[in-house]
């Protein structure tokens, strides 16, 4: 799973290469350590499992001194633009000190052990930042319940406009349809009570494709061939470009949107 990319970004080749991850790692960590008023902060995904590829992005949850915001934002800034310069997709999360201890931050019990487990990889950056997180009233089956009401939404949202969106938009909402089986699947392994370390990709295609029943689970394995497959022929494309065999692909792709909703509103049913 991953980015889908917009044709006009294969022809001029706009893809990063894996040295390029590492690139934007070390700026990440240097910036960011030296940044007086960033408390602490986890680099989080696949990159953090050295599982990333051409496709992945990098994730990191910053926490910072409220004080010191736009010092921070400027770091922040400075940061995003770098990782745009070698096309490497980056996903900042700042957070300050005072929002995080009380109810009103963004960061779901899911999440919170997804940073969790990719803190004990070796993504912690200056400070481990995670005891600061207070969750007086979360809950997660009640995160999981809205998690699916709201992408349930946008998939919906997206299907009404496919005759109306340009490339760009297409290929995200395409990127997202691929993303959601991951992530719904990981929040209701958790939810049922499944062992989530590690929590990579893999692990969890192997965990539910095991103990979800056989519709739902053949479900989830069609999607996964399909990113497969798009992998597949991003890199073919990367070698011999072909805009007619890739648009095919693009195409290929819509119809799996189909099946994220079938399978989404089906766990929707079994499992709440």
């Amino acid at each position: 799973m991953g980015k889908v990319f917009t044709w006009s970004e294969i022809e001029q080749n706009k893809i990063p290469l894996l040295s390029d991850f590492l690139l934007v790692e070390k700026k990440i960590r240097q910036d960011l350590e030296q940044a007086k008023g960033v408390l602490g902060g986890v680099i989080c995904g696949s990159f953090i499992w050295n599982k990333h590829n051409q496709r992945s992005d990098i994730d990191c949850v910053i926490v910072y001194d409220l004080k010191q915001r736009k010092k921070v934002v400027e770091v922040l800034q400075e940061i995003n633009k770098f990782a745009l310069d070698l096309n490497v997709p980056l996903e900042l999360i700042p957070l300050d000190s005072q929002i995080i201890q009380s109810s009103l931050h963004h960061v779901g019990i899911s999440f919170f052990e997804h940073l969790r487990s990719a803190a004990e990889q070796g993504g912690i950056i200056k400070k481990n930042p995670l005891p600061l997180f207070c969750f007086k009233k979360a809950n997660l089956a009640d995160e999981v319940y809205g998690f699916i009401r709201n992408k349930m939404r946008r998939i919906e949202k997206g299907f009404s406009r496919l005759k109306t969106t340009d490339e760009e938009e297409l290929c995200q909402f395409l990127q997202k349809i691929l993303e959601l089986p991951i992530h719904l699947t990981r929040q209701i392994l958790r939810l049922y009570g499944f062992s989530m370390t590690p929590d990579t990709k893999q692990a969890v295609i192997e965990k539910y494709t095991k103990y979800a029943p056989p519709r739902m689970s053949n479900m989830f394995k069609r999607i996964v061939v399909a990113d497969e497959k798009y992998t597949k022929e991003l890199y073919s494309q990367l070698i011999a470009p072909n805009k007619e065999e890739y648009l095919k692909v693009i195409m290929d792709l819509q119809e799996i949107a189909c099946l994220t909703w079938d399978f989404t509103r089906a766990n929707a049913k079994k499992f709440t």
